[in-house]
């Protein structure tokens, strides 16, 4: 049976074959249950009959399973596979609960896990513990530089990490959606969410609590290859992250059909995409998530909830936009449009309007990113391109009317009017910021490589 452990007199496992299977992959010595070491609870569920990789042993680090079981309402199967692919172990869970025996993985190595039949689940339950081999103490310091922040500092920013700036060691060691990583100021851990395009990681928003323009400040990244993502509505899941926003958009997700693109600050006023999008719409930017969603001057939209911007006398708008073409004549190609005239838009001549006012002007081009803030507080209105104050006016009120917003053009028939480009990004919330706050998360998204010092420790 496969789930016989066979031991010597010093009660180390020796290899044995466990039936349909392989040897066990190394040789365990006895189990230290006191040993200093990062020790995870691997729970994984699936209904695939395609094998389903669990975990990866990265370079430098051996995974020590110190017991587990198999669970199987029809077949499930379980392989350990070396870095070549080759089978080292495997067994098979048929409606009873099997036993894994302790075993240890090295780098390269794999666990998969499948069903025998798709209508059938299988589960592998696992207590292990990752042993460092390099001496490093495996997390990531990600250290601010102070003369990067502007005079007076800033508080409470959410802000994107790329994954394409993280040290390798690291990317070797994460779970393939990013859930296990965590985010701390010292030993208060923060809200952090992982950004997942077409099941891949490309990197995490974290909302940092303060940016010193003095002393230079130190937070941390663990990771363990096993810990799935906190919850939502956790205290360290993605609302959390965005707590004080009404709507938070990060385009990242196939837009074909009436597609919903979920509002990040867990407020509810999700989106929905218009018009003929469809998944080749989802594309690869330059823009710091590195994937946005292309726009193409015929009938496409995202469809914001009419309550979220109008009738509001305070009110933050931060969005990322390229155009790949511009239009010379007055009011058009809209980058974002209320569907009452004026009554908020940005055209592709860079006139702002706002309530059936231009507010101001600003100097836009084509195929060039930009990253647009508006910060209305009830007597100005201050706009921010680029990390840059573009233009500030007064302007007493908010945002009048009560239609929807569209991000990506007006909603008449007219060409004219849409907008050809890509967006990768849309943030409202409901409180003006500071200066210094937007060219704080302008300056950590988008010249990361000044801003970070980052170090695998």
């Amino acid at each position: 049976a496969g789930n016989v452990l066979v031991s010597n007199t010093d009660a180390e496992p020796v290899p044995i074959q466990a039936v349909g299977g392989g040897n066990l992959p190394v040789k365990p010595g006895p189990v230290d249950l006191t040993e200093s070491a990062t020790w995870v609870a691997i729970d994984e569920e699936t209904t695939s009959e395609t094998a389903e990789q669990v975990y990866q042993c990265p370079t430098g680090r051996r995974l020590d399973i110190t017991g587990g079981v198999i669970v199987g309402d029809g077949g499930a199967v379980v392989e350990v596979r070396d870095s070549d692919g080759e089978k080292r172990w495997l067994d098979v869970a048929c409606t009873q609960t099997r036993k894994v025996p302790p075993m240890s993985l090295t780098a390269g190595m794999k666990i998969y896990q499948r069903t025998i039949d798709a209508a059938e689940t299988a589960r592998i339950m696992l207590a292990a513990k990752i042993v460092n081999l390099d001496g490093s103490e495996g997390y990531v310091n990600l250290t601010s530089d102070s003369s990067e922040v502007p005079t007076g500092g800033a508080t409470n920013r959410a802000i994107f990490i790329a994954a394409a700036s993280m040290p390798a060691q690291m990317l070797a060691s994460i779970r393939a959606d990013g859930g296990d990583v965590r985010a701390w100021s010292g030993s208060t851990q923060l809200p952090c969410v992982a950004l997942v395009v077409t099941g891949v990681c490309v990197g995490w928003y974290v909302r940092f609590p303060s940016f010193s323009d003095s002393v230079d400040d130190v937070y941390k990244l663990t990771f363990d290859g096993v810990s799935k993502a906190e919850a939502v509505d956790s205290t360290y899941g993605r609302n959390a992250v965005f707590a004080g926003r009404e709507g938070v958009y990060p385009l990242i997700y196939d837009p074909t059909g009436d597609a919903t693109f979920p509002d990040w600050s867990g407020s509810g006023n999700d989106g929905a995409s218009t018009g003929t999008m469809t998944d080749d719409d989802l594309v690869s930017t330059g823009m710091p998530l590195g994937h946005g969603i292309d726009f193409d001057a015929t009938d496409d939209n995202i469809v914001l909830p009419s309550s979220l911007i109008n009738n509001q006398t305070e009110l933050l708008f931060r969005i990322r936009f390229r155009f790949d073409t511009l239009l010379n004549g007055a009011k058009e190609r809209t980058v974002f449009y209320d569907t009452a005239p004026d009554k908020f838009a940005l055209y592709s001549d860079g006139d702002v309007y706002i309530n059936g006012t231009k507010v101001g002007t600003l100097a836009i081009s084509a195929g060039v990113d930009y990253e647009l803030v508006l910060s209305l507080d009830g007597v100005n209105c201050v706009a921010v391109l680029d990390g840059v104050q573009a233009f500030s006016t007064a302007f007493t009120g908010g945002v009048g009317g009560s239609d929807s917003t569209l991000i990506g053009g007006e909603n008449e028939n007219i060409n004219f009017y849409r907008f050809d480009g890509v967006i990768d990004f849309v943030e409202v919330g409901y409180t003006a910021e500071s200066l210094s706050d937007i060219q704080t998360t302008y300056k950590a998204e988008n010249d990361p490589d000044s801003f970070w010092t980052i170090e695998y420790l």
